[in-house]
């Protein structure tokens, strides 16, 4: 298990952020200055499903996201790294690219986006880049009614507002997808800047007056902010698997945050994006022959090799193992956020948790205690008589049966008394 599988295992390579407008790539037109061109507002779209290119415009480029194939048998600690090596494309690869960027024409004129754009069949990994795209519009279809309570979307997971083919210029035959603009900054990046606060014990970012008299106050501010991010994702989960969906890939990189203010940690808006990898365990999308079920190839071969053998049983580890990277990426943001940086990071803390320890949280708990630079965590973990402890114990059971769901998470002690401001 691990942050990213699916039918073959996959890793993430590192975001990286390059400054200024984005050059364009024959999807947004640009005059001679590379600014936008002016467009005239027209009708909206026929439908949040087909849009066309001329609909946005982009301005800036955020990043590559790297879905690499590697060996089935490889570990997942051979799978997942956080570097900037980028890693040769094997066959099969995919890179997809990431932009900020602005609706000019319909209803949602001006609105801010960002648009993921896969990359096309003739270039390499483009039968699966197609595959993934289709995958995750149509799980986001999914996920998003027309009417209800969630009527467009829930609060928890990031909104697609639309997506579209290039017909032209060097992106020919690009599937590009419309998403709102929920924010860029991911959970990853957050943890990452808020254990450089910790070590100077400070605030990730603008703080308060009396902590620079004080650091166990910018210290109990970010326990409540990792606390609240937590609490979010597995909630956007936890909606997933009402709607007889798995995410499989939920990770540091696959949150995304809003209002990261350690100042007021209740305003953070955190949710679940990268649904590229979404299984349909509903009765019908089991027993599909779809293209969607080459993508769980692997999920239902550990299901079966784990004893599960009805659709019931393989539906039920479907989400239990969900479950599990939800409890690696809450380890994860307990332990990255505040502990000395450099210490720890995801692939490590995975191989003690899963290898090492053989997710005897316990045993963890006392080698973690034993290294001075980790004790931030660890007394994080301790508070309310041990509740992080408790629930990493739980999400993370050896035996899937005996995994919580994700609702059952959100009622654990470690995330009550809990207000979010949205």
């Amino acid at each position: 298990m691990g942050w990213m599988q699916v039918g073959m295992r996959f890793q993430w390579t590192r975001r990286r952020v390059v400054g200024g407008p984005g050059r364009g790539d024959g999807h947004a037109r640009r005059d001679g200055r590379g600014c936008a061109t002016k467009w005239k507002v027209r009708a909206a779209p026929r439908s949040w499903t087909s849009w066309e290119a001329e609909d946005v415009v982009v301005e800036q480029k955020l990043g590559t996201l790297g879905f690499l194939q590697v060996d089935t048998a490889a570990t997942v600690q051979d799978a997942v790294q956080y570097d900037n090596q980028r890693q040769a494309v094997k066959e099969g690869g995919v890179y997809v690219r990431l932009y900020r960027g602005r609706v000019v024409r319909g209803k949602s004129f001006n609105s801010k986006v960002v648009l993921k754009a896969y990359p096309s069949e003739r270039e390499v990994g483009g039968s699966l880049a197609r595959q993934l795209a289709t995958n995750e519009v149509n799980v986001h279809a999914a996920l998003q009614p027309t009417e209800g309570k969630y009527k467009g979307a829930h609060p928890c997971i990031c909104k697609l507002m639309g997506s579209f083919t290039t017909k032209e210029g060097v992106s020919a035959g690009e599937n590009w997808l419309v998403f709102r603009d929920d924010g860029t900054e991911t959970a990853a990046q957050y943890a990452s800047r808020a254990a450089a606060a910790t070590s100077r014990g400070m605030a990730a970012g603008e703080g308060e007056f009396w902590d620079r008299l004080d650091p166990l106050r910018p210290l109990a501010r970010r326990g409540r902010m990792i606390r609240n991010i937590g609490r979010q994702a597995i909630e956007g989960l936890a909606y997933m698997h009402r709607s007889d969906r798995l995410h499989q890939s939920l990770g540091p990189t696959s949150v995304v945050l809003r209002n990261v203010d350690e100042r007021i940690p209740e305003r953070v808006e955190a949710r679940l994006r990268d649904l590229a990898f979404g299984v349909d365990v509903s009765e019908a999308g089991m027993e599909s022959k779809s293209a969607q079920v080459d993508l769980a190839e692997a999920l239902w071969r550990r299901a079966a090799r784990e004893g599960a053998e009805t659709v019931a049983e393989r539906r039920a580890y479907g989400m239990a193992d969900d479950v599990f990277m939800a409890g690696l990426f809450l380890a994860y943001m307990s332990f990255v956020s505040l502990c000395e940086p450099g210490t720890i990071d995801g692939p490590s803390l995975q191989r003690l948790l899963e290898t090492t320890f053989q997710a005897d949280v316990h045993a963890f708990r006392e080698y973690c205690e034993a290294d001075e630079r980790w004790t931030k965590a660890v007394r994080f973990l301790d508070s309310g008589a041990g509740a992080g402890w408790s629930l990493l114990e739980e999400m993370l059971n050896k035996d899937w049966r005996s995994r919580p769901t994700a609702q059952s998470c959100i009622d654990h002690p470690f995330f009550q008394n809990m207000e979010v401001l949205r």
